[in-house]
Order: structure tokens, then C-alpha cells, then sequence
């Protein structure tokens, strides 16, 4: 009896061993010459130390998105421009300044504070000219469209067209960039010569008077 008694505790107790809940502890694991595939983009990260355990994160394509945008963003009044926004900027600006520059250069840097005063004089002044500017270190696709060379370069778009920007040839303080856009404000065709004196006149009385581009510069 005492037997029979003995192995029926001893099957008791395996029965209820058997029927407990199992906690399961699901972790990935990897060794020092295995690597992680990145399932979201398919690029392969370095592997983790011995035992390490991964954990996946996700936050770049946010950034992206941001990137990729055409929004016209600004910085002390000057439009922000990059590769993604710049054919918008000329759609939206009859004309535009814009400086390429390169964060390292100290010419630019000392530039900056009197491009942004310009391009508030502008505003104030209600003319339909923006200022803008390119990385250009950063923007390499709009360095090499433009012949980007030196810096800073300035090239001002008229009318939407980017294949023939004019190049800056103006003071480099506020005032005279803002006169020197501003006098490109108006008709590509400038009166050059108006003479009052009689032997100018034609054979109908009329005076003559010469047009031609402007070739003033400030």
C-alpha cells in the first residue's frame, strides 16, 4: 500500500509539472561573424557584439520625406534653396538673387549678414525680386549646372529661365545689391539717348532715339 501510495504522488506531481505555463523569452541572438539584414531597406548592418540583443529602429524615412520636399523655407529672409525646391522658387519669383556658397568660406560668411539686409530692403520695398541661396558644397547637382567655381557666386534668374542666369556685377554690400536688382526690375529694353538738339531730327521732325539692352552696372 505504501508503494502504490508513493507512485501515485510521484504521477501527481508530473501531471501538474506538465500543465504549468511556460514563459518564453523570444530574443535574436548573433554572434561576432554573423550579420543583421535589414528587412525595411535590404542593407546589411554590422553585426552586434556576442549575445547582444537587437533592437530595430526605425527613423529615417521621415527625414527623408522632409528632404525630398519642395517647400521654400527661409533663413533671415532668404529663401533656403536646394535641388528639390529650386525650379519652384524660380516658378514663384519673377526674380531671384541667389548666392552659391560654401559653409567653410569666410568671404561668404561675411557676405551673409548684408545679402539678408538686401533681401529686406527689397521686401520692404515691394519689388517682385527674392533672394535666395545653394549650398553648394551640399547641392553638387545645381554647383555643376550653374559652373559653380568660386565663392560666393551670385546669379540672378529672371522669368523662370535657368539656362541663362546673369552673373552678379554689383557692390557686395546690402544697398547696392538691392539697387542692382532693383534696376532689372523693369523692361529688358532701356532707353540709351534721347538728343534734343535739331539736327537730330528726322526728315518728319521726329527725334531720334536709340534702344538697346542696359549695360549699367552699379
Amino acid at each position: 500500500m505504501r508503494r502504490s501510495s508513493l507512485e501515485g504522488d510521484v504521477i501527481k506531481h508530473n501531471v501538474l509539472k506538465e500543465a504549468e505555463p511556460k514563459a518564453v523569452l523570444t530574443a535574436h541572438l548573433y554572434t561576432s561573424d554573423q550579420q543583421q539584414r535589414d528587412g525595411s531597406r535590404g542593407a546589411l548592418r554590422a553585426a552586434p557584439e556576442d549575445g547582444e540583443v537587437v533592437v530595430a529602429e526605425e527613423e529615417e524615412e521621415d527625414e527623408e520625406d522632409e528632404v525630398l520636399s519642395d517647400e521654400l523655407e527661409e533663413e533671415d529672409g532668404v529663401l533656403v534653396l536646394h535641388e528639390h525646391n529650386f525650379a519652384r522658387a524660380l516658378r514663384e519669383h519673377r526674380l531671384l538673387l541667389v548666392e552659391f556658397y560654401a559653409p567653410w568660406c569666410g568671404h561668404c560668411r561675411r557676405l551673409a549678414p548684408e545679402f539678408a539686409r538686401a533681401a529686406a530692403l527689397l521686401r520692404n520695398g515691394s519689388e517682385a525680386a527674392r533672394l535666395g541661396k545653394v549650398d553648394a558644397v551640399a547641392q553638387t547637382a545645381l554647383s555643376t549646372e550653374f559652373h559653380i567655381e568660386a565663392f560666393p557666386t551670385l546669379k540672378l534668374f529672371r522669368d523662370g529661365n535657368r539656362t541663362h542666369p546673369v552673373a552678379y556685377s554689383g557692390r557686395m554690400d546690402a544697398e547696392g545689391m538691392a539697387l542692382w536688382v532693383q534696376r532689372r526690375a523693369g523692361p529688358s529694353a532701356t532707353l540709351l539717348v534721347a538728343s534734343p538738339w535739331p539736327r537730330a531730327r528726322g526728315r518728319h521732325g521726329c527725334r531720334m532715339a536709340a534702344w538697346g539692352p542696359s549695360t549699367a552696372s552699379i
